[in-house]
């Protein structure tokens, strides 16, 4: 399989000036191409093979070589992700994006890295749109649930999870994700059975127990909750 030669494209003036380091971003003209373009190369360069960054006074053209044993942008931001490089792996995350604007495991996956970074905003933009374009991800939807808490937007936070759990009624996640929100809600009546549910899906995670427990002393049945 021979290797295959790509290419990214997109304005200068869609560059995140915050992505640079602070010292960098007020500069203008030539010193501003120039700083963009090595901050993307030391970004990008060691994951896409033969990789160059260019950057004219509109563009900037990102190109690199898929051979058989490289990664896809998708995979390399995701790996970034889970080794803690949350800058780096945010960044190749919008670069696959760039390059397919469709791709839901780049989406999905950019977002709960921007939700964890309390940037709500996109995080739920992002994620609504992989619930539009896929309205059957589980995943999605408990994100999205999540992100929405996280804003303290509990009504839709609560909308998304029990969407997730209509989808799929045997991921603890959904269910735990649920009850805890339902409680903080105040519908602890309601949160139960999904608190209940989580502790037979994931028996081995002590949060969930914590919030049966609390949930459980809240509604007056202490010797359960003890």
């Amino acid at each position: 399989m021979s290797d295959q030669l790509n290419d990214i494209q997109f304005a200068l003036d869609e560059f995140d000036r915050n992505r640079l380091p602070e010292f960098h971003r007020k500069l203008t003209g030539d010193a501003f191409r120039h700083a963009v373009q090595d901050h993307l190369a030391a970004e990008f360069i060691d994951g896409m093979g033969a990789a160059e960054v260019v950057v004219t006074e509109k563009l900037v053209i990102i190109r690199w070589t898929d051979s058989t044993s490289a990664k896809s942008i998708t995979e390399r931001g995701i790996g970034l992700l889970q080794e803690g490089d949350f800058e780096k792996g945010i960044a190749t995350l919008r670069v696959a994006i760039q390059r397919d604007p469709a791709d839901a495991l780049a989406l999905l996956n950019l977002a709960m890295a921007l939700s964890d970074k309390g940037e709500l905003d996109e995080a739920i933009q992002l994620l609504t749109r992989v619930v539009k374009d896929h309205p059957s991800h589980a995943h999605g939807w408990v994100a999205l649930g999540v992100a929405y808490a996280r804003q303290n937007n509990l009504p839709s936070a609560i909308k998304a999870l029990k969407k997730a759990v209509e989808i799929n009624p045997q991921d603890g996640h959904s269910h735990k994700n649920l009850g805890a929100i339902l409680a903080q809600s105040g519908a602890t009546a309601e949160s139960i059975p999904h608190l209940r549910r989580a502790t037979a899906l994931l028996p081995n995670d002590p949060l969930v127990w914590l919030n049966l427990g609390l949930t459980l002393e809240d509604q007056g049945e202490m010797d359960e909750a003890d």
